[in-house]
């Protein structure tokens, strides 16, 4: 199903010639990697706030995600509530 919905969004992203950077992961989750916490500003804000929140498993919702250095940062919500970034790769379907 998850396969589908993608594909769907990726043609429609393709025939209306612009790239989609809305809930284009849905349903992905932190995985095994993930650190416990999420950067609360820009990872490379002076501001290093983060909070400790999530635990492997659960589910996010992708906001936004940025490339830079060769990393790709992803802005999550989790529990509806907490938004911070973190790495793509604490993240999985």
């Amino acid at each position: 199903m998850m396969t589908a919905i993608k594909k769907y969004l990726e043609n429609l992203s393709k025939s209306l010639d612009f790239t989609l950077n809305i809930l284009y992961d849905i349903g992905m989750r932190l995985n095994e990697t993930y650190a416990g916490w999420l950067e609360l500003y820009s990872p490379y804000s002076s501001d290093k706030t983060k909070l400790k929140v999530g635990h492997p498993g659960d589910t996010v919702e992708i906001i936004s995600k940025w490339v830079d250095k060769g990393d790709t940062w992803v802005l999550i919500e989790i529990y509806n509530e907490f938004r911070g970034w973190l790495l793509q790769g604490e993240l999985s379907e």
